[in-house]
């Protein structure tokens, strides 16, 4: 722009009172084109052998536009706007016949067929000396618009992802899921447009930004937005349709349609409860040349799972079943006895045993003894990881397992088994029970315990026979005897005594036998006698006293002299 305004300044000191006869002028060309395209005019100068500077102004209307400037020989064209054009000429030495610049106008698109002017105007010539050219002319240009409005073609409109694509929303816990297809368009030819609209989806889904109404302009603004979708998801996977409207012009409407699947909401994963039968801790015999189930639920054997969700986090992992031998050293170490894990049928089945949420239940432990000649105490361990995505083993679970036939421990019994007792208050011992024991080996003891609870009014003494109450082969029974001191005459007192068995080899019985005792009142004391008091004897009274006793003598002695 400062060009130009140099340039118009130079030329001014020579447009100021001139007056000499001399012709000049500028020259608009023509062209055509349809709507929507752009064409170029050509600006030329014709001289007259004495004009050294010229000035004009071109102008166009819509639907023309000029876009664009191509400068040629002296002249200078400037575009002051899309619909004006300014040109300045200047020479030391009369300008010649040339061209000035070609112009690139463009047709809007949908513009009516017909012809639009280019016009020059306000065209100036100056000669040396200052004098202005007698004449200086302005030929018009014309741009001739063919085929009219209409016409072309329309953008292309791309889907990501295409249509007929499956949309599967994303999984997750109960609530809302969104997703979305993105819009655009591209190419095209004026005066072409497509529009995207009447976006709707089934039962289920929601188009959050509707109402879709997008429209794409071939030479113009284009589509680059999104359909947003959203579903709500619940307790069964939900299946539906979007339907949008695609309509080119030039062109026919055509559907374009989505499948969509919001998922099953997802539930947190809790892992199966895993238990055992016998329980973990549990002492088990297994006879010579036998075997024996120890059962896994989860937690019910053998119904299917409980827990909640799905992959490792819902799944109860036993990782693997070790056996010890817990005896005495011995040279080789005893193995006779093998636990693997077995499915509900009792096949044998590889480690690890997994027990999913909601599925069947994956099996059992089966322990198998050799033939032995000995007892031979084992763990057994079982490594549980609960759940199964946990890094490391979270529990270990033992029972202890006598392989072989070993020791029996027959039976032990208390006569009464329980019950209500009276003692003497102060008195005799009274037994309370009496246990024996059945059945019982060589080498096997069972070892009773008594003891006193919730002692009230009174103290209560209890012994047993043999002491202590050790039972064996050779001593089968013994007894229970309690004694009791009350000191209360009105109310009785009570106690409470428990008698326990601890056998002295795995698997014996345990005997637990309970006895309310009671203790009775005191007797209360006689009443007391009433004395009447006697007075003490003077002189004269022990004179008479002995007087009376003497006349008692002689009445005797008289008695027996007649007798």
């Amino acid at each position: 722009m400062k060009m130009v305004r140099c340039a118009l300044a130079a030329a001014g000191l020579f447009l100021i009172g001139t007056s000499a006869a001399h012709a000049a002028g500028f020259t608009a060309g023509t062209a055509s084109g349809n709507a929507g395209t752009s064409v170029s005019i050509p600006v030329t100068f014709t001289g007259d052998g004495a004009t050294i500077a010229a000035q004009a102004q071109i102008n166009v209307a819509a639907p023309l536009t000029i876009t664009g400037i191509t400068n040629n020989g002296s002249g200078y064209c400037a575009l002051n706007s899309g619909t004006n054009v300014g040109i300045v000429m200047f020479a030391f030495a009369p300008l010649a016949n040339q061209p000035v610049c070609d112009l690139t106008i463009a047709i809007a698109g949908g513009a009516a067929a017909g012809n639009y002017p280019v016009d020059i105007s306000g065209q100036l010539c100056s000669v040396s000396g200052g004098g202005a050219a007698p004449t200086c002319t302005a030929t018009d240009g014309t741009v001739t618009v063919t085929g009219g409005g209409g016409g072309g073609t329309a953008p292309t409109v791309t889907y990501t992802p295409n249509p007929g694509t499956t949309i599967n929303f994303p999984a997750g816990a109960a609530g809302n899921a969104t997703s979305s297809i993105t819009v655009t368009s591209a190419g095209g030819t004026a005066p072409g447009t497509v529009t995207v609209n009447n976006c709707t989806a089934t039962a289920g889904f929601t188009v959050t930004n509707a109402p879709i109404n997008l429209t794409g302009t071939a030479g113009g603004a284009q589509i680059n937005s999104s359909i947003n979708l959203q579903c709500t998801r619940g307790g069964a996977v939900q299946n539906g349709t979007l339907t949008c409207t695609e309509t080119p012009t030039p062109g026919a409407a055509v559907n374009r349609q989505w499948p969509l699947v919001c998922p099953q909401a997802t539930v947190a994963n809790t892992p199966p409860t895993i238990t055992y039968t016998p329980a973990a801790g549990s002492n088990i015999n297994i006879p010579s040349n036998s075997a024996t189930t120890i059962q896994v639920g989860c937690p019910t054997d053998p119904n299917a799972c409980n827990g909640s969700g799905s992959g490792l986090d819902a799944t109860s992992r036993l990782v693997s079943i070790t056996t010890t031998y817990a005896g005495p050293p011995f040279s080789p170490t005893p193995n006779d006895l093998s636990c693997t894990f077995v499915n509900e049928a009792g096949t044998t089945v590889a480690a690890p045993l997994d027990f999913v949420a909601g599925q069947a239940d994956s099996g059992d432990i089966r322990c198998a003894c050799a033939q032995v000649f000995t007892a031979e105490p084992y763990t057994v361990t079982v490594a549980e990881r609960i759940p199964a995505s946990a890094g490391a083993n979270t529990a270990t679970r033992t029972f202890n397992v006598t392989c072989g036939a070993g020791l029996t421990c027959g039976s032990i019994t208390a006569t009464p088994a329980g019950g209500n007792v009276a003692l003497n208050n102060g008195g005799a011992a009274v037994q309370v029970s009496s246990i024996a024991v059945a059945g019982i080996p060589a080498g096997v003891t069972q070892t009773v315990n008594c003891a006193l609870s919730a002692i009230n009014g009174a103290t209560f003494n209890v012994t047993t026979t043999p002491t202590p109450m050790v039972l064996s082969s050779t001593t089968t029974s013994g007894t229970v005897n309690a004694t009791c001191n009350n000191a209360s005459t009105t109310t009785a007192g009570t106690a409470t005594l428990t008698c326990t068995s601890v056998g002295s080899a795995p698997g014996c019985p345990a005997l637990t036998a309970t006895y309310n005792l009671s203790c009775p009142p005191g007797q209360a004391p006689p009443p007391p006698v009433e004395l009447v008091p006697v007075p003490a004897l003077g002189e004269q009274g022990r004179i008479l006293l002995a007087a009376l006793m003497l006349a008692l003598g002689l009445v005797v002695v008289g008695f027996r002299l007649r007798g």
